[in-house]
């Protein structure tokens, strides 16, 4: 069995009851054994459009071990997304382009996978924006605080920890994060 990260983040309609039962969900999977997840945090959106009063999102980190490769868990996560109401659509500027990211009633993201490094077209591993992201260094370093960049070789704990001292100097923009919930037998 591998273990993997997952983040969950939802601020369309009610983003507790989305990302607990999604957490359930994983547990119907029979290759699948969720072991932890995080509190659920608040968070402001992070580089990306959305409208008010959806500009804050609920997210939580899970801890799961699997016999699925990388890809096979990837694909049941947009599964698990599509059933819980997510619509994968991309948006357009003027020009054409497609824009960053938007609201969304579910996102599953695969952090780590094991120790795999990867940069296909479709799965990137460890996830590219892991590190800038304080909404997923906070819950992943309350459930694994020595998990370890296979990249970096940094602790979940280091890597949060880089992230404040980079927002505090100015070179990341600030990001709002507070605990909502504590999963009682997580």
């Amino acid at each position: 069995m591998t273990t993997a990260f997952i983040g969950f983040g939802s601020n369309l309609g009610d983003g507790q009851h989305l990302i607990l039962s999604a957490w359930k969900r994983l547990a119907t999977e029979k290759w699948v054994v969720p072991i932890r997840i995080s509190s659920l945090y608040l968070t402001e959106a992070v580089g990306m459009d959305t409208t008010s009063p959806h500009a804050f999102f609920t997210n939580a980190v899970g801890m799961v071990e699997t016999e699925l490769d990388p890809l096979e868990l990837l694909h049941l996560l947009l599964h698990i997304e599509v059933e819980h109401g997510r619509q994968r659509v991309n948006h357009h500027s003027r020009n054409g382009e497609t824009t960053g990211y938007h609201d969304r009633s579910l996102d599953l993201d695969l952090l780590s996978f094991g120790g795999t490094i990867s940069h296909e077209l479709e799965l990137h591993l460890p996830h590219p924006r892991m590190s800038g992201r304080l909404f997923v260094l906070v819950p992943l370093s309350e459930i694994a605080p020595t998990f370890r960049d296979p990249v970096t070789g940094l602790t979940s704990t280091e890597m949060r920890q880089q992230l404040l001292e980079r927002i505090d100097q100015g070179d990341e923009l600030p990001q709002t994060i507070t605990t909502i919930t504590t999963i009682k037998g997580k």
